[in-house]
């Protein structure tokens, strides 16, 4: 007597047939498919929480790092009317690395990544900005003290590898420090 799996059952239409442990009415490609799209399913997920396989994001700089597209939340806000003082950051440095001004004066830094996200951070005058790749933003420091004020990149281990700035406010003419309308 011949062997009854070794034929396609006469009720399946799709010519596979079930193999030996297979329910009944079960093809073999229905299995092999959902393995092989459950496998997908895991590997994307994987991908997803390590934060491996694309551009630099938010699980590649670790914990407290401030990673968006566009709009920064907590970013400090433009200076209506102030000049504009660019500065680069492209890791490991700023570009400039000080920035001379006169207390008081309204000024504007736009800040612009060159690589990866980085941001820029005056504990002192609560002062942040972060930009993405390839993208530039802009924020108003207030520095009406003189003195020199250190800024850096918070993203993890920017800071250690010496991604630091320094403004150094002067006293404006006369030894006074003029009001700034904010």
């Amino acid at each position: 007597m011949a062997d009854p799996t070794a034929y396609p059952d006469p009720g399946d239409d799709t010519g596979v047939g079930s193999g030996p442990g297979s329910p009944p009415g079960m093809p073999r490609w229905v299995k092999v498919s959902g393995i092989v799209v459950g496998a997908l399913v895991l590997l994307f997920v994987v991908l997803q929480l390590t934060g491996v396989g694309g551009e630099h994001g938010p699980a590649m700089h670790g914990p407290g790092a401030r990673a968006s597209e566009g709009d920064h939340e907590g970013d400090t806000r433009p200076i209506d009317g102030a000049p504009e003082l660019a500065c680069t950051a492209e890791e490991p440095a700023f570009d400039p690395d000080r920035i001379e001004l006169p207390a008081g004066m309204p000024v504007n830094v736009a800040l612009s990544a060159a690589d990866i996200l980085h941001d820029l951070v005056v504990d002192e005058i609560d002062f942040h900005l972060a930009a993405d790749r390839e993208k530039t933003v802009t924020g108003g420091p207030v520095l009406d003290e003189p003195g020199t004020h250190g800024g850096y990149c918070s993203v993890e281990g920017h800071r250690e590898a010496g991604m630091e700035l320094e403004f150094l406010v002067t006293a404006s003419e006369g030894g006074h420090t003029p009001p700034v309308d904010h």
